[in-house]
């Protein structure tokens, strides 16, 4: 099963029927192909980004409590997954900047 959620807003005066064939269109296209190295190096890099920009805050949500929190349940213990994305951040950086990544 694939859950596909986000918002799509049609300018005036489209039909709402050429909108969702676009839109069926486009997830028939991203199932059979899956996504390009672009989009894919995009939303890595919006995911390092969204979790520094987590560590940074303190609380409300996503901060570090929550991060915390995720990684005693998830991880077994509060620094697990942290510790992987700080690792996997690194190494992305690493190998952009064409260092050896660490292990």
């Amino acid at each position: 099963m694939v859950v596909v959620a986000g918002d799509i807003d049609a300018k005036p005066g489209v039909e709402l029927s050429k909108v969702e064939k676009a839109i069926d269109e486009e997830l028939a296209k991203f199932l059979a192909e899956g996504p390009t190295a672009k989009e894919l190096e995009r939303v890595k890099t919006q995911f390092a980004a969204g979790f520094v920009k987590g560590v940074e805050r303190i609380g409300g949500f996503g901060g570090k409590s929550d991060i915390l929190a995720k990684s005693q349940a998830f991880g077994g213990s509060p620094d697990a997954i942290a510790i992987e994305t700080m690792v996997e951040i690194k190494n992305e950086l690493e190998g952009i900047l064409g260092k050896k990544p660490i292990t």
